[in-house]
């Protein structure tokens, strides 16, 4: 079996949470049932500065390369500098032309492949005579160079960036073998910007596993009272874009909720007097909205080598859903002490010792409920009061067990403080999605800018939610107005949702024509198939 060495300035994280993740872990998956496939990703820096290995199947393993102070460092100048929201993609590039690790993995592990795919062009940083005699293969998710010319073109250190993208993408163009476009139109792009000819360019659109989405499809009631209304987006700039037009649309639509989801929240969550706290209960379908809610006396988020901790202060308290069958605990304790836990049915002591304990918790009746989790002594380190830290949550539901995420337990919803209709949940977990989904009667796309396709409407095509569209955010995915979805310009969508919301008929037909389309042309399978077909030929 030949051997695939593919290149990504961040991790195939699992599950994936962004329509860059989902690409990029579903067709290395993919592909690696035709070939060995071994990916050099970047990752968070780590006290040891020790790669990380990562198996994802028997063919397709993971090599996470710790950033160095180099990040740091270039993050703290730009923030300080300049106000370009986003650039890790960027200053990624640039550490990988200094990063010791990355430089002898890749001497080692490219004398074993003859095959290499640039996923992106931010890694293409590897000397010349290392990829002597290699077929390259850039997987395009954008016009990079083009994508960031809005924002990036506004500040000295953003010109820079610029040019240093357009280098980067331009050497890379021109020295693929062949070249993935995710649209027609990214393909166009490429070849007018870099001067390359058509030949080597294919197209290999985003994908969705479709069959992931059947028991949403089959399980959607929408909440009509209030009508809920969808996005979806990650930390990106034509996605922020997005969510200020959701902001005016909203004003028209006081009787509408909307609903933000995924990390482009952080963008204004973060910025002081933009967003306030809400409580779950204020609107119903959030009552049991997560199983598991770290929802006071907690500190931030922080990492014991690659293991997420997160300190409780000497009182804390943890919010649990009605589906709650049980919970158990892992938690470290600084001293030897008593912990009290205290509930609806709940009041039990438990005793901890210097080290790692873990605490069983009984629900005896399952049902809604906030417990208090009571330290009998406080530990003080750095100015900070501290009870126990906590590594590990998992809890069963319906007799199955299921781990907490503490990378995104603590994200409490907020709404704006100047359009109460407008809610933003922040990253959530896959099954959260799901549920947010099965509620929603409209899904927005009202994307103004950028480049590729947006994986996001495939997501909701997918799971039968209809959708209302602006032709940017259409593009590259075959959609026929008024068959798969709504496609209008910005200033009609506050109409196009009245109308969708009174037609019972055209919802239910968007649904129907939307999913048959991502079953029939956007199944990774059959996408991927096609990909390896078109290496191998090379």
């Amino acid at each position: 079996m030949r051997a695939i060495l593919a290149f990504s300035f961040h991790p195939a994280f699992t599950p994936p949470k962004s329509g860059g993740e989902e690409r990029l872990f579903f067709i290395l998956k993919g592909l690696s049932q035709y070939y060995k496939v071994t990916l050099v990703s970047f990752t968070h820096p780590n006290k040891n500065n020790t790669i990380e290995n990562v198996t994802h199947t028997g063919q397709f393993k993971e090599v996470r390369i710790p950033k160095t102070d180099i990040s740091l460092f270039l993050h703290y100048f730009v923030n300080k500098f300049s106000s370009i929201p986003e650039c890790s993609a960027v200053i990624t590039s640039i550490e990988s032309r200094f990063n010791q690790n990355f430089k002898i993995f890749i001497r080692e592990e490219l004398q074993k492949t003859d095959i290499v795919i640039f996923e992106s062009p931010f890694l293409y940083t590897i000397p010349g005579p290392l990829l002597k005699g290699k077929k390259i293969v850039y997987n395009a998710y954008n016009n990079e160079f083009d994508l960031m010319k809005p924002v990036f073109s506004n500040s000295l250190i953003g010109n820079f960036f610029l040019r240093y993208v357009y280098r980067i993408e331009k050497n890379l163009s021109r020295q693929s073998d062949l070249i993935f476009a995710v649209s027609k139109e990214d393909r166009n792009s490429l070849i007018n910007t870099y001067h390359i000819g058509p030949k080597k360019i294919y197209f290999a659109p985003n994908g969705i596993p479709v069959a992931l989405y059947d028991p949403i499809f089959f399980n959607r009631s929408g909440n009509k009272n209030p009508p809920v209304c969808l996005f979806i987006g990650s930390f990106h700039p034509p996605n922020i874009e997005a969510v200020n037009q959701i902001l005016k649309i909203s004003a028209l639509l006081p009787e509408v909720v909307f609903i933000i989801v995924g990390n482009v929240s952080h963008f204004f969550t973060h910025q002081e007097g933009v967003t306030e706290w809400c409580r779950e209960s204020e609107k119903t379908f959030f009552e049991n909205f997560k199983d598991v809610h770290l929802i006071a006396g907690f500190h931030i988020l922080e990492h014991w080598d690659k293991t997420p901790i997160i300190w409780s202060k000497q009182v804390s308290e943890i919010s649990i859903s009605e589906k709650i069958e049980s919970l158990s605990m892992r938690v470290y304790s600084p001293q030897n002490q008593t912990i009290r836990v205290t509930g609806k049915s709940i009041d039990t002591i438990f005793s901890l010792f210097i080290g790692w304990n873990t605490l069983t918790i009984p629900v005896l009746s399952p049902c809604k409920m906030i417990f208090s989790l009571s330290c009998e002594k406080e530990y003080r380190d750095n100015g900070r009061i501290l009870g126990i830290a906590l590594a590990q949550m998992d809890y069963t539901k319906k007799g199955e067990k299921y781990i907490v995420d503490l990378n995104i337990c603590q994200n409490r919803i907020s709404r704006f403080i100047a359009s109460k209709n407008v809610f933003l949940l922040g990253q959530i977990t896959d099954e959260e999605r799901n549920d947010i989904l099965k509620i929603s009667d409209i899904a927005l796309n009202p994307m103004m800018s950028g480049s590729g396709t947006n994986i996001k409407v495939l997501g909701y095509l997918s799971a039968g939610v209809p959708t209302i569209t602006t032709q940017m955010g259409a593009r590259g995915l075959d959609l026929i107005d008024h068959k798969h979805a709504l496609i209008c310009d910005i200033a009609d969508f506050p109409q196009k949702i009245r109308d969708l919301l009174s037609d019972e008929m055209l919802a239910e037909s968007l649904t129907k024509n939307g999913h048959i389309l991502m079953e029939e042309k956007f199944n990774w399978e059959s996408i991927v198939k096609d990909m390896a077909e078109k290496i191998e030929g090379i």
